[in-house]
């Protein structure tokens, strides 16, 4: 930025030269407006030669004010000159401006001037090498928060592109090969392309062997083999190693070689990036942990309630089902042929539901010996789903037979989340289990209704038998030959606080399913057998008989004797119950 024949002579003089190791390329601009068009318009100017002197005395001042505070142009180095030393700039305009030096024209000899174009410039490329470093850093740091909050691995190496490609300033050309580094022949551990940029996105989740580029194949490839990064003149590829078993490799097009900065700041983004890629790693893991059923590999109760949430968001919902499918009997097979066999059953019938309905509908493990099945109502039928047991399963090379029971809800019958869906199906197989009237039975609202009836039923009896709200009547037995009573029997009766009485088929059914009829059952042998010794006292020696539960045969405190054998009726002395199965009568 200076008169036409300075300009030429400067050419003249140094134009031949190699600055540090670099040709020279020199453009001119003869006045302080286009040398501001010419820096704005043009990028990478390393040095400047300017005038304090042009159109006006001070041009060459203002110029550089400009260049500092409105391009910010903060790298570029800047030489002033001027034919008059009286032209000379003041110290604080050379500290505040960042003016390189200060020459007069008659001091710029060839030799002098090719020094100060040399210092110039080693001072722009070290002071741009830094400020690359810093933008570089920023980036990185910038990048690793973003990519930490990816949740999954195909989105994690599309911004591995991405930030990668804004590093170095290049466009986003590349895709990303991943590889477990395992030696073995399954087809699932080769290398395969997760994510492509440019004019690779066709090779998204395809094998690498499928790449047609022989020469980035070979990159990735060797990159793979070799567990290291690979720098080539047009092309780099990068290596991220996990802890967690699965290696990635990525590459980019580029069109000249990185130099020593971006090379730096490339291992510096890499060694960050590996332990975003751990990250994505574990966070795949745990999803897997959370959503999939580890011995069946199929969706687990957590993820059937999502989808069971969006099919209820879908149009046409109303037309699909939730189906519960349970194995009968299961815990008896874990039993009696052990817990390794039991496993292998439940593979080889989630193997069977996967081939019969994967098509057409969701399978998933509920948990233990039950499955669900989410689908149009026409593809599951309960006779199209109980049909899956026609054929026996083949476990450990024998035939296993099988028998399964359903509970069914229909998606417009549904109410509230996925979860409650769940729960509502479950009560349908609960009823069709406990019924054993069919081997499948279909959700209704009365069901919800029924069991909170039951639920505030058995917490009333709870409260009443705490509270010695139960007694016990004497129901006498005759003779019907002398007319004599020759016994009585004791019956259980419940009466409200409200005086009103509750029916022994409602509660005591409840009391047996619960559990709470073993300490109820035990009060009322207790209350008998006072009754019988307080009637014998008074001259009437009946026979009291007492009705047991078998939740009460079946309780270790009932009745220990020193025998392993189960006593016989006649053995109690002073009772027996009239309903013991007749081969302990």
């Amino acid at each position: 930025m200076t008169s036409p024949m300075f300009t030429l002579s400067t050419k003249l003089a140094v134009g031949d030269m190699l600055v540090l190791g670099r040709p020279i390329e020199f453009l001119h601009a003869y006045s302080g407006r286009e040398g501001r068009e010419l820096l704005t318009r043009e990028k990478g100017i390393a040095v400047i030669f300017l005038d304090v002197v042009m159109e006006e005395t001070d041009s060459g001042l203002k110029l550089v004010e400009t260049i500092r505070r409105e391009l910010d142009l903060k790298e570029v180095r800047i030489i002033l000159r001027t034919g008059q030393p009286g032209y000379a700039p003041e110290t604080d305009a050379v500290r505040d401006f960042d003016i390189n030096d200060y020459k007069t024209k008659s001091d710029l000899t060839r030799n002098k001037l090719f020094a100060s174009l040399t210092s110039a410039v080693r001072s722009y490329q070290q002071i741009h090498a830094i400020n690359a470093s810093r933008r570089g850093l920023e980036l990185i740091l910038a990048a690793s928060s973003r990519l930490m909050a990816a949740q999954g691995l195909h989105d994690f190496a599309i911004g591995v592109i991405t930030q990668l490609a804004a590093l170095l300033q290049v466009s986003p050309e590349g895709l990303v090969c991943a590889q477990t580094h395992q030696s073995t022949e399954d087809e699932s551990w080769r290398p395969r392309i997760v994510a492509a940029a440019g004019h690779y996105q066709d090779m998204i989740d395809r094998p690498l062997d499928q790449l047609s580029n022989e020469h980035v194949r070979h990159l990735l490839a060797h990159c793979l083999a070799e567990r290291r990064s690979q720098f080539q003149g047009d092309a780099t590829v990068l290596f991220f190693g996990s802890a967690t078993g699965q290696d990635m490799a990525v590459h980019l097009d580029l069109t000249e070689p990185l130099d020593d900065i971006n090379e730096k700041l490339i291992e510096v983004f890499c060694n960050n990036i590996a332990s975003c890629f751990d990250n994505i790693r574990m966070f795949n893991q745990l999803s897997a942990s959370a959503y999939q059923d580890a011995l069946c590999q199929l969706p687990n109760r957590v993820a059937l309630a999502g989808l069971v949430e969006q099919a209820r968001q879908a149009p046409g919902f109303d037309a699909r089902v939730l189906v519960l499918v349970d194995i009968d009997r299961f815990s008896e097979l874990n039993q009696a042929f052990g817990h390794a066999y039991g496993d292998r059953l439940l593979q080889a019938f989630s193997l069977r539901l996967t081939q019969q309905f994967g098509g057409k509908a969701a399978v998933a493990r509920v948990g233990g010996d039950t499955f669900g099945l989410l689908g149009l109502e026409v593809d599951l039928a309960p006779e199209t789903v109980l049909a899956v047991v026609n054929e026996p399963l083949t476990v450990e090379h024998r035939q296993a037979g099988v028998q399964i029971t359903l509970g069914i809800l229909r998606l417009g019958d549904a109410d509230g989340s996925g979860s409650d869906a769940l729960k509502d199906a479950n009560i349908a197989l609960q009823v069709a289990k406990r019924q054993r009237q069919s081997p499948y039975c279909y959700f209704s609202g009365n069901m919800l209704h029924d069991i909170r009836e039951r639920v505030r039923l058995l917490d009333e009896l709870r409260t009443a038998f705490e509270c010695e709200h139960l007694h016990v009547v004497y129901q006498p037995q005759i003779n019907l030959v002398s007319r004599k009573t020759v016994g009585v029997e004791a019956l259980l009766r419940w009466r409200t606080e409200e005086g009103e009485y509750v029916s022994p088929e409602c509660f005591i059914p409840l009391a047996e399913h619960s559990g709470l009829i073993v300490g109820i059952g035990e009060w009322v042998l207790r209350m008998a057998c006072r009754e019988a010794v307080r009637l014998r006292e008074a001259g009437h020696p009946l026979r009291m008989a007492v009705n047991l539960s078998v939740a009460q045969l079946r309780s270790p405190a009932f009745l220990p004797c020193s025998t392993p054998r189960w006593p016989t009726a006649r053995s109690i002395r002073g009772y027996w119950n009239s309903r013991l199965p007749s081969r302990w009568r």
